[in-house]
């Protein structure tokens, strides 16, 4: 998956691409208030989501706590699955507010531009997932204006 994402001014941005069929492709995108709120909220709506996974099946957090004692009879907490919860519930979230995000501002909704970009979005290898969160994690550093040098090329 090779892209470059490039500002064009303060808020403009351009993503360039090579499509499936080898077609260069682009298209703009504009950094706003609005996008930049909808992505910093995403841990909360997790948790959130997390918590009314739980609620639904008569859980609370501390459920997923394993509470052991060591030889020393000191306790020890085990938060393993609260925390692969928390990511389950992080990635759920993510997923639906990037295709929200990629509608709006691509008028393609994520799944489609991952594809037109070129990766297996249906069965995924190791590399594409990797190549998935790299551009969401890229895409969404822009947006809130962590990244101020965007014009890097990702292969």
């Amino acid at each position: 998956m090779t892209y470059t994402f490039e500002k064009k001014d303060a808020d403009t941005f351009l993503l360039k691409y090579k499509n499936k069929e080898g077609k260069q492709t682009e298209r703009t995108f504009t950094k706003n208030v609005k996008l930049a709120r909808t992505l910093q909220r995403v841990n909360a709506l997790a948790k959130i989501e997390m918590m009314s996974m739980l609620k639904e099946q008569g859980l609370t957090r501390k459920d997923l706590i394993v509470e052991t004692k060591n030889e020393k009879g000191q306790i020890i907490y085990d938060e393993s699955n609260l925390n692969a919860l928390e990511q389950d519930c992080l990635q759920i979230v993510m997923t639906d507010l990037m295709d929200k995000l990629m509608f709006d501002e691509f008028g393609i909704n994520f799944i489609e531009l991952l594809d037109d970009m070129g990766l297996n979005v249906k069965n995924p290898t190791e590399k594409d997932a990797k190549d998935i969160e790299i551009f969401v994690t890229k895409l969404g550093l822009i947006i809130t204006g962590q990244d101020e040098d965007p014009s890097e090329q990702n292969d």
